[in-house]
């Protein structure tokens, strides 16, 4: 969704184009390797520890604060916002946050 209104973001986070081409790569990328683990039938401790790493410090925790004088509030909401969520799942996956559905 992020490539095919890559412009209307840009402007709507007050981010480079690069930047928010780099964000959509990202989730791309982690959302392949999520789907990839989702398929294993036993899954190692180090792979969640690498998708959550990858996604919520080396990119969306760098980016926001980077760009957290220029970006616009909604750009470093989102990329905080995104960055929490995985942290979120990575905990109800070690069991150390549980959600009753």
């Amino acid at each position: 969704m992020l490539f095919a209104l890559l412009e209307w973001v840009s402007v709507l986070y007050n981010l480079p184009v690069n930047i928010v081409i780099l964000l959509a790569s990202a989730n791309v990328i982690y959302g392949i390797y999520a789907l990839t683990l989702a398929f294993l039938v036993t899954k190692p401790v180090y792979t969640i520890t690498v998708l959550a790493i990858a996604n919520a410090v080396c990119i969306c925790i760098f980016i926001a604060l980077y760009y957290v004088q220029t970006a616009s509030l909604i750009g470093v909401v989102f990329i905080i916002l995104e960055a929490v969520f995985v942290c979120l799942c990575v905990c109800v996956y070690f069991g150390i946050l549980r959600i009753q559905i």
